[in-house]
């Protein structure tokens, strides 16, 4: 049966709405089976489900939510006995059909044979049925289904509800509608701006024509007075002057000119007037486009809670797969959250329960001889915190086993067997793509969702993902997001030669340092400076952000501004090149060819048209900080955050990419993390780079004009002089068979577009000391 796409998403809006209700119905029911009364709702809603079911042609989910429904009706009427055991099943049945409505929404339905009717119908019959089954209280047929929400029959006419569903993007282009607006009045603020000072300039130039209007009168009347005095000696007096208006010409053009001024003058008051209202009526627009955003802001928001039915479910499905008992616990869900940030939080939220079931929570007869409780218990807590949204995931079973991650890491020849491991280093070691202790992929272990990928998403959002492990004890993550990914007030900069927004959560303090002192902290003293009693890390935020390396002979200003940023307990100072203020922006996603810079977050446009790129602050700090630790592990004489110049052999790596951004981009990333870097366009540029200076690292494209990827990579192994440099193949091409063709020509690795920095950087690491 076909279905058209508008129904099918009513239904899937409709279910879902239920199926929460449901899931609350029962969540109050299980504690004490006696209260038969949290059942009847429960019944209403599969009711209604069912009915929707039938509408839209589901014919076999229908019949298994009928049966389900005869068998809540019977633990109702108390035919059959309620235990913990009839609970569960009925759980687990309500799981099932969730998992139906999931697939549904994700273009994947499942087929009847799918659905597991026989077995529910098999449970139905086994019950020992002691009263005929009556109909579902309040629920008929008739009842209608209208954009998701159950009306009643008119015998039984309730007030509707007032919410109504809107889609997604139709809120997307009303945000879109509303940035419009500002940036219109941001436009119409500068322009009355300009008018008004027109408007001085005129006033101005009336003052000075008045004043030259006065002088030339003088003279005029001086004038006409001379010729009155000669034409009184010459017998000319007998008439009256007034009498005859004996005005000279120039007398005349002087009054004409003085009349036109007088009107000047009241047309530049009229204007002063229209423009003051005109300002007016933009102080009231700018104040309806604020509440206007405000509320589509608002509408973007979602309950923080509502994740907690869905993360419950997951956690009974998996521990029954496992045949552990686990217990979840809500300690704290509070406020609400941005509906994209949630979206795309939850299958990294998915993810990481999962894995704290499968490999954190241990078998029950290894927790009783832990002297823990056969049941393990996963903790969840969200709330808001000043500007964030603060997520803490917990589990109470193994720990993190730090040196099992070690030794599979030297195994990948992703770590040094002499270096010592810290949270920090083992955050980083199990975000990279495809890292595992697990030897066996499982449906559970494995569902193409990694800790990299949940780091990575968090990381795009502009948050932070931290973890505590102790052996035994259990493993606890808190992640920190920004409450919105919309409206945020910012500070808008200058580093280099580009503007960038950094968001105000993350500002604790601004202040100016003279360039003699800073050229001090960065290259001769501590690199670090203190604010507010607090001890900061001193960067140049340029140079860190590849734009430019710090150099106190071309600042011309004696003063540079230096703002201190703060995420969880770590803060870093950084120096810029100019403050022009603080502003509320819109964030935007970044486009594809931004994807791959870390450092950004999203782009935002300026009322005055400008576009400024807004910066990953966590990303910095951490940038920042690792630099920091670095160089005390290498125990360098000048602990200075931002590198001077290097006595030692910088590695050489060559990148080949049609893309001039991928090159910019890459460079900048290489530069970051001192790397020499050199570029090529296509395959021929390069051979031609590589015949007058080797490099130690190839970094090589497939697909580009003249000569692709392939043949540069063939070429080179043919070659006697390039034959044993390292060849990273990065491409957009993740197909199997592009990987074995690189593989079979001599590739030393092959990375899949878009690529995380982690990865190619502990590539670059391997390949450098064989270089």
């Amino acid at each position: 049966m076909q279905h058209d796409d508008e129904l099918i998403q009513i239904f899937i809006e409709e279910a879902h709405d239920l199926l929460e209700a449901i899931n609350s119905h029962l969540e109050q029911w299980q504690p004490d089976l006696s209260r038969i009364e949290h059942l009847a709702p429960v019944l209403r809603e599969l009711h209604t489900l069912k009915g929707s079911a039938r509408m839209m042609g589901f014919t076999a989910f229908s019949e298994y939510v009928h049966c389900l429904e005869q068998i809540i009706q019977k633990l109702h009427d108390k035919a059959i006995p309620a235990h913990q055991n009839s609970c569960k099943e009925i759980q687990h049945s309500i799981d099932y059909l969730n998992l139906y409505i999931d697939a549904l929404a994700k273009s994947k339905p499942l087929d009847d044979t799918e659905i597991p009717l026989e077995q529910l119908k098999n449970s139905l019959n086994s019950l020992q049925v002691s009263s005929k089954v009556t109909e579902v209280e309040g629920a008929e047929e008739q009842d209608l289904i209208v954009a998701g929400k159950h009306i009643k029959h008119k015998n039984e006419q309730q007030a509707g509800s007032d919410n109504i569903r809107l889609k997604s993007e139709v809120l997307e282009k009303f945000g879109k509608l509303s940035r419009e607006i500002n940036i219109i009045r941001s436009h119409l603020e500068q322009q009355l701006g300009g008018a008004n000072e027109l408007l001085v300039d005129m006033t101005k130039e009336i003052k000075l024509i008045q004043e030259q209007m006065r002088q030339l009168q003088v003279k005029a009347d001086i004038n006409l007075r001379m010729f009155q005095s000669i034409s009184s000696e010459k017998g000319h007096d007998e008439f009256d002057i007034l009498e005859f208006d004996r005005y000279s010409s120039l007398q005349h053009t002087t009054r004409t000119l003085v009349d036109k001024l007088n009107y000047l003058e009241q047309l530049e008051e009229s204007l002063i007037n229209v423009t003051r209202s005109l300002e007016a009526l933009v102080v009231e627009q700018g104040r309806a486009a604020r509440s206007l955003e405000e509320g589509i802001t608002h509408a973007r928001m979602i309950s923080i809670d509502s994740i907690v039915p869905r993360l419950k479910r997951i956690v009974r499905q998996v521990s029954h797969e496992l045949g552990k008992e686990v217990h979840f616990e809500c300690i704290k869900a509070q406020g609400e959250i941005d509906r994209k940030i949630l979206e795309r939080l939850v299958p990294g939220l998915e993810h990481m329960v999962r894995n704290a079931i499968d490999h954190g929570i241990e078998p029950p007869d290894i927790r009783l001889k832990a002297g823990k409780p056969a049941y393990g218990v996963i903790t969840l807590s969200m709330f808001r915190q000043g500007n964030e949204i603060v997520i803490e995931l917990g589990d109470d079973g193994y720990g993190i086993d730090i040196e099992k991650i070690k030794a599979k890491a030297v195994e990948k020849k992703l770590w040094d067997p002499k270096a010592a491991m810290s949270k920090a280093d083992l955050m980083q070691i199990i975000s990279l793509t495809g890292f595992s202790t697990k030897e066996i992929v499982t449906p559970i272990s494995g569902r193409g969702v990694g800790m990299d990928v949940v780091n990575a998403e968090v990381s795009k959002l502009g948050g932070t993902l931290r973890l505590d492990t102790q052996q035994n004890i259990g493993t606890h993550f808190i992640i920190r997001l920004p409450f919105s990914l919309s409206l945020n007030q910012a500070l808008i900069l200058v580093a280099g030669s580009q503007s960038y927004a950094i968001p105000l959560s993350n500002l604790a303090g601004i202040t100016r340092m003279p360039v003699q002192e800073i050229n001090k902290s960065l290259y001769t003293g501590t690199g670090r400076v203190k604010y507010a009693g607090i001890t900061y890390d001193l960067f140049y935020l340029a140079e860190l952000l590849g734009e430019q390396k710090w150099d106190d002979n071309q600042i011309a200003a004696k003063l540079l501004p230096v703002i201190f940023l703060q995420s969880d307990s770590e803060q870093v100072a950084f120096v810029i090149d100019k403050l022009i203020g603080s502003r509320e922006i819109m964030i935007k996603p970044a486009g594809s060819q931004l994807r791959l810079v870390k450092e950004i977050i999203g782009v935002s446009l300026l009322g005055e048209g400008q576009i400024v790129l807004v910066l990953n602050v966590q990303f910095l700090i951490q940038e920042a900080l690792m630099k920091v630790r670095k160089a005390e592990k290498n125990q360098e004489n000048v602990l200075c955050p931002i590198p001077s110049v290097l006595k030692q052999h910088k590695t050489r790596v060559l990148i080949v990419d049609d893309s001039l951004t991928v090159r910019k981009v890459t460079s900048r990333l290489l530069k970051r993390h001192v790397y020499d870097a050199l570029s090529a366009k296509d395959g021929v540029e390069a051979l031609e780079i590589m015949a007058q200076s080797l490099p130690d690292i190839v970094l090589l494209d497939i697909e580009m004009p003249i000569m692709d990827g392939f043949r540069v990579l063939e070429k080179m192994r043919k070659d006697p002089k390039y034959k044993t440099i390292p060849v990273i193949m990065i491409t957009s091409r993740a197909g199997e068979k592009h990987r074995l063709r690189a593989m079979e020509l001599g590739a030393n690795a092959y990375l899949s577009k878009p690529y995380l920095e982690e990865d190619l950087l502990m590539l670059l690491k391997k390949y450098q000391s064989q270089s």
